[in-house]
């Protein structure tokens, strides 16, 4: 088979989130100013995600494969809960972060039956939660991110009559570096 499409929903989970926000100095050395400690309770809702794909097999020994993935980022907002708690509660509306596209290029080469090696390279869209309202301290503490462009490469190999695999990659942006190791055993 030449050519494969694919279609995706995958919806996100919703849990509880416990915590702290302080303010002030992190080693609390100055009296007049005391760190300000409010408790956090807040629902977090992982986006749900819309993707299409499609992989082209160029030749018999290697595929390029490309994904277009929409993240409802804007979701994670919806019910934030006291996270504003310098604010008052009409604050909350200001905080937002867009929805936005993932598009992931890759290439996989079969060096022999049992090693493969992959390239890709996608975007990741900004997806930071962001404050629009008139308080300067939370302008400052809820900035807007930005796109970046992650580079990806790793290989494979299968062994024990395909009943074994192990893979290893990497992906790097200008903020993340990231080695994973896998291991796949088939019963």
């Amino acid at each position: 088979q030449r050519l494969s499409f694919g279609l995706v929903f995958r919806p996100g989970p919703s849990f509880p989130v416990l915590g702290k926000r302080l303010t002030g100095p992190a080693d609390h050395s100055h009296p007049l100013n005391s760190t300000l400690s409010r408790p956090i309770e807040s629902p977090f809702r992982v986006p749900d995600v819309y993707s299409v794909g499609m992989t082209v097999r160029t030749t018999e020994m290697s595929r390029l494969a490309i994904d277009i993935d929409r993240v409802r980022y804007s979701q994670m907002v919806r019910r934030l809960g006291n996270i504003d708690t310098f604010s008052a509660a009409g604050e909350l509306p200001n905080f937002r972060v867009a929805d936005g596209t993932e598009i992931r290029i890759g290439f996989e080469r079969v060096i022999t039956p049992s090693i493969f090696v992959r390239v890709g390279l996608w975007s990741d869209p900004d997806h930071q939660i962001r404050y629009v309202g008139p308080t300067p301290v939370e302008l400052a503490l809820w900035q807007r991110g930005r796109r970046e462009n992650h580079y990806t490469a790793g290989a494979g190999w299968v062994f024990g009559e395909g009943d074994y695999q192990i893979d290893v990659a990497t992906d790097f942006s200008p903020r993340v570096k990231t080695l994973s190791l896998s291991s796949v055993a088939r019963f």
